[in-house]
């Protein structure tokens, strides 16, 4: 539902986390206002968690956030 909610609305951003080649995650933010971002989803398989890849996930969303202009 996200992914479908994130193609109709341009301030949704979506994000899969990977490890290797296989999915293990999905990351979503909203662009509430040009300075204001919030995390609605953020989300590791429970057989992948305990590995950092959440911490990894998140440090590489927040690095892109922090790219954006108005943030």
């Amino acid at each position: 539902m996200s992914v479908v909610e994130a193609a109709f609305n341009e301030s949704y951003a979506t994000r899969a986390i990977y490890l290797d080649d296989i999915p293990v995650g999905f990351f979503m933010w909203v662009e509430e206002t040009a300075s204001k971002i919030s995390i609605w989803h953020f989300m590791v398989d429970r057989k992948h968690q305990q590995k950092g890849i959440g911490r990894i996930a998140l440090n590489a969303v927040l690095d892109e956030i922090r790219q954006m202009p108005s943030i």
